[in-house]
């Protein structure tokens, strides 16, 4: 309750206001005579062109990552579609030995030159094709050696599953790999390319008597198997499945490479 005013203050000043109860303010007290900000915000720093940017900023940054990686998906699935891993059994020139043995289960053979026993450590079958010794299905593609394997199915249907483990294997490259280099799915020749290894496998190694290996040498070859499996252990693969000495293969430079390993769904009967 307040008293009346002068009559002739009104309505330019209250002079004098008196009180006749005490104020119940809500809060902690009365307030202050101006806001914090001033009555137009002249007092207050505003941060608002700041926190837009920032929100477009952010706006922007995840705008580029999805288009990053729907790009990254539309590419990958361009590359499975592009079957660079397929090989045209036409284009490759397959061994005199092979066209004599075709449909026969291959076995290791000795080209007539030579004897398996005058293949010797200090020996490079690299350097003349006509004097090693042949452990396995070979043919010329593109101007290399490479291996053959058959697959005994009479077709195959590839699946995206299959597309992507191709790709994956076609991807990878490792020293103690035995590289894959593509495959033929047409019947009655469907096979799979791989990296041809002069030296036969571990197992074709053992077994020869006039081959000796002393302790450091074995040691070498063990750290090889043990990088390769590393690798396929850290790789999408995660495993080899069937590793064994016949799938341990050494090149010229008596550097043990892994094979065999993945496409299980391809190679399966």
């Amino acid at each position: 309750r307040f008293s009346t005013p002068s009559v002739d203050t009104i309505p330019f000043q209250v002079q004098d206001i008196k009180l006749f109860d005490a104020i119940d303010w809500v809060g902690s007290g009365p307030p202050t005579a101006e806001p914090r900000c001033g009555f137009r915000g002249e007092k207050c720093i505003s941060y608002t062109g700041e926190i837009s940017a920032g929100i477009a900023g952010a706006a922007l940054l995840l705008l580029g990552v999805v288009s990053l990686v729907l790009y990254r998906n539309w590419r990958y699935e361009q590359e499975l579609d592009s079957l660079l891993w397929k090989v045209d059994f036409r284009d490759i020139q397959m061994h005199e030995n092979e066209k004599e043995n075709a449909g026969q289960k291959m076995t290791r053979t000795t080209h007539p030159l030579i004897r398996t026993s005058q293949v010797s450590l200090s020996s490079n079958p690299d350097t003349d094709f006509r004097y090693t010794t042949i452990f396995a299905p070979i043919g010329m593609y593109r101007g290399q050696l490479y291996a053959i394997k058959k697959v005994r199915k009479k077709s195959i249907d590839i699946t995206r599953e299959m597309k992507k483990e191709l790709k994956l294997l076609r991807d990878m490259r490792h020293d103690n790999l035995n590289a894959f280099i593509g495959a033929c799915t047409e019947s009655p020749n469907i096979c799979i390319i791989t990296e041809y290894c002069t030296r036969g496998s571990l197992k074709d190694v053992l077994e020869n008597e006039d081959v000796k290996l002393d302790n450091m040498f074995n040691a070498s070859l063990v750290a090889d198997i043990l990088r390769g499996m590393i690798y396929l252990h850290d790789s999408p693969l995660r495993f080899h499945g069937t590793l064994r000495t016949s799938n341990c293969l050494i090149d010229s430079r008596w550097v043990v490479k892994l094979s065999d390993f993945g496409l299980y769904a391809f190679k399966q009967g």
